[in-house]
């Protein structure tokens, strides 16, 4: 049955392997598309978890959103580093003096941010997050998609 779950992408387990992938994925090289993809995989996770929260008032919904959004917080800088690298290459003139200082500046940064992101992924619980991921989408298995109760939480996020 977990199988089956993990092959719906809009499933919360899809996205809490996800997450393990890209961190796999980012902690061989920050590339910018590994960074982002992690993001938002974490985004998705702590989102689901929001609304499972208001029907479900198990605490370990709260304790995955927080291990998430300390992971999501710590690449954030990173990846507002890598869409100023972004931009700066987009908006570059030829011969422009100022472009080569913005990318030694951004540069430097991405180091930084590099390092502080290699050291959230490395406390990152991913052995936590990974129990998680099985436990979790069975607790929200409980509750059939497209019920009342989720057409009302859908309506309440709305307004």
């Amino acid at each position: 049955m977990a199988t089956k779950l993990v092959k719906k992408k809009s499933s919360l387990a899809f996205w809490m392997q996800r997450v393990i992938e890209e961190c796999d994925r980012v902690s061989v090289a920050f590339a910018p598309d590994a960074v982002h993809d992690l993001r938002v995989a974490l985004r998705r996770c702590c989102s689901i978890a929001d609304g499972v929260r208001t029907i479900d008032p198990d605490p370990t919904w709260r304790a995955m959103k927080k291990l998430g959004k300390g992971l999501f917080r710590k690449l954030g800088e990173l990846r507002d580093v890598h869409v100023m690298q972004d931009w700066i290459h987009h908006l570059d003139r030829q011969g422009d003096p100022v472009t080569g200082t913005l990318l030694q500046f951004v540069a430097a940064r991405e180091t930084q941010q590099q390092q502080e992101a290699l050291q959230a992924l490395h406390e990152f619980d991913r052995k936590q997050w990974e129990r998680w991921s099985r436990s979790l989408p069975r607790r929200m298995a409980r509750f059939r998609q497209g019920s009342l109760v989720f057409r009302h939480l859908a309506l309440e996020r709305w307004t």
